[in-house]
């Protein structure tokens, strides 16, 4: 085990500057599939927990989206648009896209219609009671959704190799092929140390925030 990790190591120091660049890519889509899973998840997941009609067609759609394998979501859009990372990223999104509208959606169903009829005789407008009711309720379940997300989405990006996307999946990638563990260790390794940086950092987040909704 010490000669395998030695051997790893020994890798990345030969090859650094690629490993650099590819543990940067591996980054930069994470963040990206990220912010996009947001900006249209939450949306999404609000809207839906308000029209119960469009609730059912968009959460059945994106429920029976996240049981496809993420392998064959991605090469499904090699014929689409071709090979590399906006295919893989387009992929990756309608991945990660369910969890963040169903944490969502279920965060504001459950909140207590009384509590918003509070609000309304109180005087406070619909925006209004979506800030400052509705959603500091819901966030703690949105959280979580985000917090699921982002670790799913470090891991299946390395998956994402396969169709050209580069980051650290190009490692496993070539260490399969060529059946060498320490260039397979170099990826896998990595990325599962930027998944436990990334939920340590969510994790300490969620709690800075419970902390916070109790003072």
């Amino acid at each position: 085990m010490f000669k395998l990790l030695s051997a790893t190591l020994g890798y990345i120091n030969s090859h650094y500057d690629t490993y650099v660049l590819a543990v940067k890519t591996h980054i930069l889509i994470f963040v990206l599939v990220l912010a996009a899973a947001v900006i249209i998840g939450i949306p999404l997941g609000i809207l839906s927990s308000k029209k119960p009609v469009f609730s059912t067609v968009i959460i059945n759609i994106f429920s029976a989206l996240k049981m496809i394998p993420s392998l064959a979501l991605l090469l499904v859009f090699i014929p689409i648009i071709g090979t590399g990372m906006i295919p893989a990223s387009i992929a990756l999104v309608l991945h990660a896209l369910p969890t963040m509208l169903i944490n969502t959606y279920t965060g504001f169903k459950q909140i207590d219609a009384a509590v918003t009829e509070s609000a309304v005789a109180m005087g406070m407008t619909r925006g209004e009671i979506l800030r400052k009711v509705e959603f500091p309720l819901a966030l703690p379940l949105v959280f979580t959704g985000l917090r699921t997300c982002s670790v799913d989405i470090i891991a299946t990006t390395t998956i994402a190799a396969y169709i050209g996307a580069g980051g650290l999946g190009q490692f496993v990638v070539v260490g399969l092929s060529n059946l060498n563990s320490a260039t397979m260790l170099a990826g896998s390794l990595t990325v599962a140390l930027i998944s436990l940086i990334v939920d340590l950092v969510f994790f300490l987040l969620q709690k800075g925030l419970i902390r916070y909704e109790k003072a």
